[in-house]
């Protein structure tokens, strides 16, 4: 790598074989400081989308993003942060947020990701279920002598149509699954299917995988690829509420994609937000 040398650690820049890094100093009300990564000023400065789905680029992408963690958790020993993939007018940017104080996540001993029956808000809040959640036949106490709630048929049956987080799941590859977002937020939602928490922890395919994947779904969802760096071409399949939304509006594939790490977490799998 070259890196050109700064009077301050907050006007660093380094340019690297495979990327180009930047420091943001400026603190953020919510995340601190950042970090900037994008292609190397010797690369075409092309989308993330035709970036990631064009075959010829794998070994390429696969360098970046080694090259990402490298700087983010060897050099700078990060253990919390967040990875922020955004298209640009020209290119893109991944941006590493980092130095917010956050609670480590809740332990759950079920993962959702892992396991697609599991009920979803057990999946989501664990054992300590938020009132709204808590089923009727819970709220009564127990009496020696009477038969338990769970004996109850009318509870078997609701039980029986507790809603599993396998309900929200719309597609499994080979390394992946996606899956509509648990919380109802406008967004998807990839996660390995090995358990893990982090990037750095995914052999070379699964590395790869995470990304084209997601893209590969959003395309076939969405769209074609065209000509213009970051945009994209109907494919006549997009429900009447989305066309007239955001996506259309932006004619971006995709507004950004979030990765977060350690206690940047809520849910303790690696997952990919769209």
């Amino acid at each position: 790598r070259r890196c050109r040398a700064a009077r301050d650690i907050n006007d660093m820049e380094e340019e690297w074989t495979t990327l180009f890094v930047r420091i943001v100093p400026r603190l953020h009300r919510v995340h601190g400081p950042s970090f900037v990564c994008t292609l190397p000023s010797s690369h075409p400065q092309v989308s993330f989308v035709e970036w990631i789905t064009n075959d010829n680029e794998k070994e390429a992408v696969l360098s970046f993003w080694r090259d990402v963690i490298q700087f983010v958790e060897v050099i700078h020993r990060l253990e919390h942060f967040q990875i922020k993939v955004a298209p640009l007018t020209t290119g893109f940017e991944v941006r590493i947020n980092y130095g917010k104080n956050r609670k480590p996540p809740r332990d759950i001993d079920r993962c959702m990701s892992c396991d697609p029956s599991c009920p979803l808000l057990h999946g989501i809040y664990g054992n300590q279920l938020p009132s709204f959640a808590a089923p009727s036949t819970t709220t009564t106490q127990h009496e020696p002598g009477n038969s338990h709630p769970s004996d109850d048929p009318d509870a078997k049956e609701a039980a029986a149509a507790v809603v599993v987080s396998g309900d929200f799941m719309l597609q499994q590859t080979e390394h992946n699954r996606v899956w509509f977002d648990g919380k109802m937020r406008s967004m998807y939602i990839t996660t390995p299917i090995p358990h893990t928490r982090r990037l750095s922890h995914l052999p070379p395919p699964a590395l790869y995988a995470l990304w084209r994947d997601t893209l590969d779904f959003l395309l076939g969802k969405f769209g074609e690829r065209n000509n213009n760096n970051s945009s994209f071409q109907h494919s006549g399949n997009i429900p009447e509420e989305e066309e007239n939304g955001k996506i259309a509006e932006s004619g971006k594939l995709f507004e950004a994609m979030v990765l977060n790490h350690g206690n940047y977490q809520n849910h303790t799998h690696l997952h990919l937000k769209t």
